[in-house]
């Protein structure tokens, strides 16, 4: 009796399931929008404005220098090989 129960209970959720599925629309379905054509056109607003880049250190490699020193001393403190 408790297995027809559960059979019956778990086709139902099934169909259930399937049904909702097909009645919910796609994104964008509603709109008539492609949402990848959105995306360009986002992309393209954001590419017109007239936004100066950030302006870059002259010295990279003394500034890469430091970071990976900063890095390796992580490291080594987290591996406790540190200078103690």
């Amino acid at each position: 009796m408790l297995k027809r129960l559960l059979l019956i209970t778990g086709l139902a959720a099934v169909i259930g399931y399937f049904l909702q599925r097909r009645l919910v629309p796609a994104v964008g379905a509603e709109t008539g929008i492609d949402p990848a054509e959105k995306l360009r056109r986002k992309l393209d607003e954001a590419r017109s404005r007239d936004e100066p880049e950030p302006e870059l250190s002259d010295d990279l490699d003394a500034r890469r220098r430091e970071v990976h020193e900063r890095a390796r001393a992580s490291t080594d403190e987290m591996r406790g090989s540190s200078s103690d």
